[in-house]
């Protein structure tokens, strides 16, 4: 009998330690108070004492070591009177959980004396094993309140004939105090923070530094320059792309080739423009012109002629002479900014080819213009010098238009 109590409650310590929670490593006593109610085979009601525990040695997380011990009291049911119990052990701890509040189980064994005024006491000295449980409401740091509840399980065959076996219940309340105060846990230092790879760069296929998705001109050659769009440069917007312009710089305009250079054409440049009634180049007309030059620079084998006309307002002959004067100012100009004048041509048409009507201001601005005829072969044109002579111009009846 005694040693199926022992596997009992051995086995329910070995349960519960695996839901077992850390607690203190520090060791500690306690003083309590204890409330007994004795086995109904005894001749008592109650008993009133203590408990100590001597020392608690925490063993791992899972388990403390208590050496413990106990007297009290028994008042006798029979006479009033009062028997002693004494007695000590060993106590196994198990807690359960950690904080401010840290319930456990008990479970162990050991010996007690009582001290009984019946005769038939002959081996006072018996031994038992307890079970129990309680917890801890922590104080201080090194006070807790302790309560506890006990069952002991007396091995007596000698005090009450016929009953080798008493169990009574003990119930403690008192203070606990942890020897020292253990130190904090460790800081847990956080691991680093994991730095996501950077995205990968948006697909370029053919490598000209603008993304696929927004590339207009895809499968640009290795090298080329490109603008926003991913389309190769076409720095003078003649529509052939720069690394494929044999002849860069051409004028707005102008017609080229495939491969950028100017074709024989004829062209009017709206923005060659003169004074009143004069030869003089306006600022803007000499922007362009400084641009043509530059075209013609990059391809020497051209040759242009340069044909002036005028509208109708005004006679034929003075109109003659303006239309000359007025190619003539274009040509000389053109030299001046580098262009061989053995490639230039002059003629002045006057009003004899208009290209609109000369009855509305509109048509008449038309017919105002300066032409260039480009040739891919030598000029066979009179070039018409400064200082021709010409018929002076007839007085106009209605007020003269700007020319």
């Amino acid at each position: 009998m005694r040693s199926t109590a022992l596997a009992l409650l051995l086995g329910l310590g070995v349960a519960t330690s695996v839901v077992a929670a850390e607690t203190n490593t520090s060791p500690y006593g306690a003083i309590l108070g204890t409330y007994v109610k004795p086995d109904g085979y005894r001749d008592a009601k109650y008993g009133i004492g203590g408990d100590i525990i001597f020392l608690g040695i925490p063993l791992n997380e899972s388990f403390n070591l208590e050496f413990n011990g106990f007297a009290n009291t028994l008042r006798r049911s029979s006479d009033k009177g009062t028997d002693a119990q004494y007695g000590g052990g060993l106590d196994l701890n198990l807690p359960l959980a950690t904080g401010p509040f840290q319930p456990f189980l008990l479970v162990g064994g050991g010996g007690a004396y009582s001290e009984l005024a019946t005769a038939a006491d002959t081996k006072p000295f018996v031994p038992f094993l307890d079970a129990g449980g309680g917890f801890l409401v922590k104080i201080t740091n090194n006070f807790s309140a302790r309560a506890q509840a006990k069952w002991l399980l007396d091995f007596n065959d000698h005090s009450i004939p016929g009953k080798s076996q008493l169990n009574d219940y003990r119930f403690s309340l008192g203070v606990q105090y942890a020897f020292y105060t253990p130190p904090p846990p460790a800081a847990v230092v956080a691991p680093p923070p994991v730095i996501a790879p950077p995205p990968a760069p948006p697909a370029d296929s053919d490598g000209d530094g603008v993304p696929d998705s927004r590339d207009e001109c895809p499968n640009t050659p290795a090298g080329v320059k490109v603008d926003a769009r991913g389309c190769p440069l076409d720095s003078d917007g003649d529509g052939v792309p720069d690394y494929l312009d044999q002849c860069p710089g051409t004028p707005k305009g102008f017609k080229v080739d495939a491969v950028g250079c100017i074709i024989e054409q004829t062209v009017i440049l709206r923005t060659v423009n003169f004074e009143f009634n004069k030869d003089t180049l306006t600022s803007e007309a000499k922007d362009a012109l400084d641009l043509v030059a530059a075209g013609l620079a990059s391809q020497p084998k051209l040759t242009v002629q340069i044909d002036g006309h005028t509208d109708s307002v005004g006679s034929a002959a003075y109109n003659l002479k303006l239309s000359k004067k007025r190619a003539e100012s274009v040509r000389v100009y053109l030299i001046g900014k580098g262009v061989d004048g053995s490639r230039l041509a002059a003629e002045g048409f006057g009003k004899t080819k208009p290209i609109a009507s000369n009855d509305t201001e509109t048509g008449r601005a038309e017919n105002r213009r300066v032409e260039f005829q480009v040739l891919n072969k030598p000029l066979a044109v009179k070039v018409i010098k400064k200082g021709v002579t010409s018929t002076k111009p007839r007085a106009a009846k209605k007020k003269v238009e700007k020319k």
